[in-house]
Order: C-alpha cells, then structure tokens, then sequence
C-alpha cells in the first residue's frame, strides 16, 4: 500500500480507515478512494479532515494536489 500524503496524515494520526470512514460517514473503499485522488474531495469532508487531523483545509488539498 503506498502511502499518499492524505494516507500519512491519517496513520500519523494512528487511526484506521474504518474510523475515519465512520467519522465522514463513507464506506472505507470510498475513504481509499479519496486519499488516493481518485474521487474528488467534497468540500465537508475536506472541512471535517481538517478537523480530525488538526491542520488546515488548505493542507488537505494540497495532499491532494488540487493547490
């Protein structure tokens, strides 16, 4: 598994995919999807990232490449 920058935020944060999912209310194949750029990142969820990972929204998209 190959770690993206989204993907390193959350294991730096020592949670799992499964609580992450549940938190933005996502099947963990969708959460997957997301931290490897291939859905794109709804706005709220982006926000509640941010939140739970305690850095900006800005960060997120970067780890995102979309900034």
């Amino acid at each position: 598994m190959k770690l993206t920058p989204l993907r390193k935020r959350r294991v730096k944060a020592g949670m799992s995919e499964d609580l992450v999912a549940d938190y933005l209310g996502i099947t963990k194949g969708s959460l997957s999807m997301i931290e490897r750029g291939h859905d794109n990142l709804r706005l709220e969820y982006a926000a509640k990232l941010s939140k739970l990972y305690k850095c900006t929204v800005d960060d997120i998209c970067r780890d995102l490449g979309v900034l």
